[in-house]
């Protein structure tokens, strides 16, 4: 499996790390912003300690995205598409 990735894998790969990370920049630095327009009434605001922390783990899947898009192969993809599937579930 040390074949390099095709161009479709190496974009969804590209965007499975600039969505966590544009998604984790608003929750750490403007968590009103997010409260405001992402999570609008008449749902009860998130506090801002829980978006900061759920922004730490976004970043935390930018640095795996872009570490997989790095190495190009299989095996590293395969890992970041499991971890992005196991990170959404768990915010279901």
């Amino acid at each position: 499996m040390d074949k390099s990735l095709l161009p479709l894998t190496r974009f969804v790969i590209a965007m499975s790390a600039i969505v966590p990370f544009v998604l984790g920049l608003g929750m750490f630095f403007a968590p009103a912003f997010v409260n405001r327009f992402l999570w609008p009434p008449p749902f009860e605001p998130v506090p801002a300690v829980v978006l900061r922390y759920q922004a730490v783990a976004y970043f935390a899947l930018t640095l795996g995205g872009a570490y997989a898009f790095r190495q190009n192969d299989w095996g590293t993809a395969r890992r970041q598409f499991s971890g992005c599937m196991s990170s959404w579930r768990s915010s279901m």
